[in-house]
C-alpha cells in the first residue's frame, strides 16, 4: 500500500509530498471509475446527528487515483462525497463513504466509484484487527443495500413499475446482518482505551440509550478517550438524554410548519400529543401505518400527531412513486409537519436529540414525555392511547 500511495500522491492536487505544515491527516485512495477533472469532497461530520460542516475539496488529476493532506487539530469522522467534472452528484443511497482518521493517520480507500459508500479501509484503527474485520463486515453490507438501490433505479429508467416496486419493497425491508451489527455494538461497547469506539457509540448506541446506560458506559472510558472529541460528544449527550428521558417535563418550542405557519409544543397542552420524527427508511415504513390508524382511531378523543420531516423528501417523489404503496401513505399524513431541517426549526434535532428515523415521542397532557424509542416504540404509544383515551 505504501509504494501505491507514494505514487498517488505525486499525482494529485494536494500531494502529501507537498503537504501545509500544521496537524492532519493523508488520505489517498485507488478507485476504478474516477476520471481527471471530477471533484472528491470530504466533510467533516458532527455528531450524534451526522451534520455536515466544512468540506476539502480534492480535485483528481488522473484516472483512478487521489491523495490529499486533510488539516485536522483532533480525531474526526468524515464523510468522502463524490462530484462529476460536470459537477453533479450522482443519487446514491449511501452518501459518500465515512471515515474516522487521527492526525497522523495514513487512510486509505480502494474498490470502485460505484461501491464509493462501502469501500474497504485501510491504515489508521482500520488496521485493528477486530475493526478491519468489522470495516469488512460494512463493506460487504453496504455493497448489498447498494446493488439494491442500482436494481431500483435501472427498473426506473426501464419503466417497469413493477419491479421497481419489487426491489424498492426489498430495500425498505433490508436489515444488517446480525453478526454485523453484533460486532459493531462489541466495538462500541467494549473498547474502553480506543476512541473508535466513542465514535461507534455516538454513531449508533446513542440512537436508543438511556441516560443510565450512557453515564455506565462513560465511567468505563479511559480518561484520555472522555477527554477526546467524541468522549466530549458522549458527555453532551448526557445532559440532552436526561431533558428528554420518559417522566421528565419537555421545555416549550416554537417551529413553524410546512406551510410557514407556526406552531408549538405548548398548542397541545390538555391532549396527547405524538411528537414523529420521520424520514425514508425501513422503520418508517413498518411504523407509519399503525400511526395513521391510531390517529384515526384516537384523534377525537385527544390525540395529535406533530409530524417531524426529517429532510426534503421532493427529490424522492416523482409521478411513479407517488401512485405506489407505501410512497403514497406518507404524502398523505393529515396532522401538521414540520421540516426539522429546514431553519428556523434546526434547533429542535439537538434539544429533542432526533438522530435518525423514526423516532416516538408520546407526550402526555401536562407536556411530560411518556414513551421515546424507535419504530417498537409504536406497540407502547398503542398501549398507552387504549388506556387513557377510553
Amino acid at each position: 500500500m505504501r509504494n501505491g500511495f507514494f505514487c498517488a500522491a505525486a499525482l494529485c492536487l494536494l500531494a502529501a509530498c507537498s503537504r501545509p505544515e500544521g496537524a492532519g491527516f493523508e488520505l489517498s485512495g485507488d478507485i476504478n471509475g474516477l476520471q481527471a477533472g471530477d471533484t472528491l469532497l470530504l466533510a467533516s461530520i458532527s455528531l450524534p446527528n451526522w451534520q455536515e460542516g466544512k468540506s476539502d475539496t480534492i480535485v483528481v488529476e488522473r484516472e483512478g487515483v487521489f491523495s490529499a493532506f486533510i488539516p485536522a487539530a483532533e480525531s474526526g469522522l468524515f464523510l468522502l462525497k463524490y462530484k462529476t467534472k460536470e459537477g453533479q452528484e450522482p443519487l446514491n443511497c449511501m452518501g459518500g463513504s465515512d471515515i474516522f482518521a487521527r492526525p497522523g493517520d495514513r487512510i486509505h480507500l480502494s474498490g470502485d466509484l460505484k461501491y464509493l459508500g462501502a469501500l474497504p479501509r485501510r491504515g489508521g484503527v482500520y488496521d485493528n484487527e477486530t475493526i478491519s474485520r468489522y470495516d469488512s463486515m460494512a463493506v460487504e453490507d453496504g455493497r448489498t443495500r447498494i446493488d439494491i438501490f442500482d436494481k431500483i433505479m435501472a427498473y426506473r429508467r426501464l419503466e417497469q413499475p413493477d419491479s421497481v416496486q419489487k426491489y424498492g419493497n426489498l430495500y425498505n425491508s433490508y436489515y444488517s446482518p446480525e453478526a454485523f451489527v453484533a460486532l459493531r455494538d462489541s466495538i462500541a461497547q467494549q473498547m474502553d482505551d480506543n476512541e473508535y469506539s466513542a465514535c461507534l457509540y455516538a454513531s449508533y448506541k446513542l440512537f436508543d440509550a438511556t441516560y443510565e446506560q450512557l453515564a455506565e458506559r462513560l465511567s468505563r472510558f479511559t480518561p484520555e478517550v472522555r477527554g477526546s472529541r467524541f468522549g466530549r460528544v458522549l458527555d453532551e449527550q448526557l445532559k440532552v438524554l436526561d431533558r428528554i428521558a420518559v417522566g421528565h417535563k419537555l421545555p416549550d418550542f416554537m417551529l413553524t410548519d410546512v406551510d410557514g405557519k407556526e406552531v408549538s409544543l405548548s398548542d397541545y397542552r390538555g391532549k396527547y400529543v405524538l411528537l414523529y420524527h420521520w424520514g425514508l427508511c425501513p422503520g418508517t415504513f413498518y411504523v407509519d401505518p399503525t400511526i395513521q390508524a391510531l390517529y384515526g382511531r384516537y384523534h377525537e378523543k385527544g390525540f395529535e400527531v406533530l409530524g417531524l420531516m426529517a429532510y426534503d423528501m421532493s427529490r424522492y417523489f416523482d409521478g411513479e412513486r407517488e401512485k405506489t404503496e407505501p410512497f403514497k401513505s406518507l404524502l398523505a399524513h393529515p396532522w401538521r409537519t414540520v421540516r426539522a431541517d429546514a431553519e428556523p426549526n434546526r434547533f429542535i434535532k439537538d434539544e429533542l436529540f432526533l438522530s435518525g428515523v423514526p423516532i416516538l415521542m408520546l407526550v402526555g397532557p401536562d407536556g411530560t414525555t411518556l414513551v421515546r424509542g424507535y419504530s417498537a416504540a409504536g406497540a407502547e404509544v398503542e398501549k398507552v392511547l387504549a388506556e387513557r383515551l377510553q
